[in-house]
C-alpha cells in the first residue's frame, strides 16, 4: 500500500473517533481522556474453564495467575508491564490460551517487534507441542484398537 492509502485510512479512523455515538464516545474516553480500563468484579469463576486451566497450570507463579485473572476480567483492555526477565511473555502465552478457550478476540501489541516475535514463537511451540502429543495419543489408540481388533478376530 502506498502512503496515500495509509493516510486516508488514518484520517477515516480519526474522524470516526470523534463522531457522536456511544462506541466512539467510549473509545474517545479511553484514548484521548486516558480513562482507566474497567474490570468485571462479579465474574463467575467457578464455572469458567479458562479459570480452571489457569489454576491447574503448574508453570505459573501467583503473580502470573493474578495478572491472567485480571486480563480475563477486563472489559476494555489490560496491560502487562514489567522489567526484562520477569515472565511477561510466558504469562501472555497462558493468557492467550485462556482467552482462546473463551472464544475472545485478542490484540497483542508491544514496544518492540522482538517481544511480539518471542511471544508468537512461544505460542507456536506450545501449539506444535500440544498437537504432537494429541496425534501421538490418537495414533497410539488407533493402532492399539486395530491390533486388539485383529487379535480378537483370530481368537474366534
Amino acid at each position: 500500500m502506498n502512503s496515500w492509502v495509509h493516510l486516508s485510512i488514518m484520517r477515516f479512523n480519526l474522524i470516526q473517533l470523534f463522531l457522536q455515538n456511544e462506541q466512539s464516545s467510549h473509545l474517545r474516553k479511553m484514548i484521548v481522556d486516558l480513562e482507566v480500563p474497567r474490570f468485571d468484579s462479579g465474574c463467575q469463576f467457578s464455572q469458567d474453564p479458562a479459570i480452571s486451566y489457569i489454576w491447574s497450570e503448574k508453570n505459573l507463579n501467583d503473580d502470573q495467575r493474578r495478572a491472567i485473572l485480571k486480563i480475563l476480567t477486563a472489559k476494555d483492555y489490560a496491560l502487562i508491564l514489567g522489567m526484562p526477565g520477569t515472565g511477561k511473555t510466558s504469562t501472555m502465552v497462558y493468557a492467550v490460551k485462556a482467552l482462546l478457550m473463551r472464544g475472545s478476540s485478542i490484540l497483542l501489541t508491544s514496544y518492540t517487534n522482538s517481544a511480539v516475535d518471542n511471544l508468537l514463537l512461544k505460542l507456536k511451540f506450545q501449539v506444535i507441542f500440544f498437537f504432537f502429543f494429541f496425534f501421538f495419543f490418537f495414533f497410539f489408540f488407533f493402532f492399539f484398537f486395530f491390533f486388539f481388533f485383529l487379535s480378537w478376530k483370530s481368537w474366534i
